[in-house]
């Protein structure tokens, strides 16, 4: 292939290569994620910076498929809106983002709010915590579950609700993610509705320090989501090969995450505004 990588092809041939530039950056190179980090920190042209991280993953993308060979020809076809077994909305080769969302979100919405149920069986004064468990995932563009479920695609593996549950893992610990970075930027909104830390307050707003305790309850919800992504992974069903093989990724992707998180408060001048999410 001797086109220009960066500029030619169809937006959906571009997002495939993309989405496999991704996964491929994510599975072999993870690791060189944080030099962008200290780059974007000290440089103020983000969008040259965009543009060239967007060249380099439309190129690595083209190496994988090179390496693995195209995606295969489909060999069923789906409309949006059609449903596969159990009702569930399937997705087809062609990228449909509201099918993909539902499909995630019909996942995520169920095990976090079995989860939840469970968690405020233990005390009825857990609650407000398990309130908030559902809270934090109800919003979204399901960016990261795309991301996994399209390297997935871009590779030729089927199309797989256990890949699917997969996929919606990435999401909890996204939602981890979230909870904590509020907290950390003392951020009071998010998507237009109160952060965890600030909607628990009205759970400890009779104790003497309640703002201070309803921070800690909020850091607890965070970290009970890095057990549920997990435990979501875990058992979505996916062969026992693929999750050994997996299962390694997992303290990279936290050991990472956490290091993104310090750079940018290390880096970050003191007085500065910080962007809301």
């Amino acid at each position: 292939m001797t086109r220009d990588v960066g500029t030619s092809g169809s937006p959906d041939e571009r997002a495939v290569l993309l989405v496999a530039g991704l996964a491929e950056l994510a599975v072999s190179t993870l690791g060189s994620a944080l030099g962008t980090v200290r780059g974007l920190l000290r440089r103020s042209d983000a969008a040259e910076l965009a543009a060239q991280a967007e060249h380099d993953l439309v190129a690595r993308g083209r190496l994988v498929l090179d390496r693995y060979g195209t995606v295969p020809r489909p060999t069923w076809r789906c409309s949006p809106g059609t449903r596969g077994p159990g009702g569930a909305p399937m997705t087809s080769e062609r990228w449909e983002p509201a099918a993909f969302k539902a499909r995630v979100d019909e996942v995520l919405h169920r095990f976090v709010a079995e989860e939840a149920e469970r968690f405020a069986a233990v005390d009825p004064a857990l609650d407000p915590v398990a309130g908030q468990l559902t809270a934090v995932v109800a919003d979204g563009k399901r960016l990261r579950a795309a991301f996994c479920y399209w390297g997935w695609r871009a590779v030729g593996q089927p199309d797989s609700d256990a890949l699917v549950r997969a996929a919606a893992s990435m999401e909890l610990l996204h939602a981890a993610a979230v909870v904590h970075d509020d907290l950390i930027d003392d951020s009071p909104l998010r998507h237009g509705r109160p952060t965890a830390h600030v909607a628990l307050r009205g759970a400890v707003r009779r104790r003497p320090r309640a703002v201070a305790a309803a921070r800690s309850l909020a850091m607890l919800v965070g970290d009970l989501l890095v057990s549920l992504a997990g435990q979501l992974f875990a058992t979505c069903g996916l062969p026992a090969a693929y999750l050994a093989r997996a299962r390694p990724l997992w303290p990279l992707l936290a050991r990472e995450l956490i290091a993104g998180e310090c750079l940018e408060i290390l880096h970050t001048e003191p007085n500065r505004t910080r962007r809301r999410r």
